[in-house]
């Protein structure tokens, strides 16, 4: 079984004793983003990336995404837990509210959902990693 720890503990003491995460956001227009959203925001995605993405973390090694007549395939279960992080709003947190995300400001996502994900499943994180990319463009 493999053991993962995301750094929890060490992201709460980054934004919340190290620098002034929470006042510089607040001043910069988020004003419900506060302390308890924060936090509830790396416990829920840690849970996310630890019962979603890391048990399918081998199959990025072991299968891979294959390219065959043109097209790209992945495991099904890559398909299933990249859904399931839509509909959990997990992939889209700083995409406006208009736009079905949480207006989450891009640096929470830049570094936490990129570490917890990257180390949790790094074939699969690539994918949301692009799409907000694009939603930036768009937007």
């Amino acid at each position: 079984m493999v053991v993962w720890d995301p750094p929890i503990r060490d992201y709460q003491f980054l934004y919340h004793e190290l620098l002034p995460a929470i006042d510089t956001v607040q001043r910069l227009g988020y004003t419900d983003f506060d302390a308890d959203f924060l936090d509830s925001l790396i416990e829920g995605w840690a849970t996310h990336c630890e019962e979603v993405w890391l048990p399918i973390n081998q199959l990025g090694d072991s299968e891979g995404l294959k390219f065959e007549d043109g097209k790209i395939t992945m495991p099904q279960e890559f398909k299933d837990a990249y859904r399931q992080g839509i509909d959990e709003g997990w992939l889209s947190t700083t995409c406006e509210p208009e736009h079905g995300g949480m207006g989450v400001p891009l640096f929470f996502q830049a570094v936490t959902w990129a570490e917890f994900g990257t180390s949790a499943c790094m074939a699969l994180s690539v994918l949301p990693a692009l799409s907000i990319g694009v939603y930036e463009v768009l937007v």
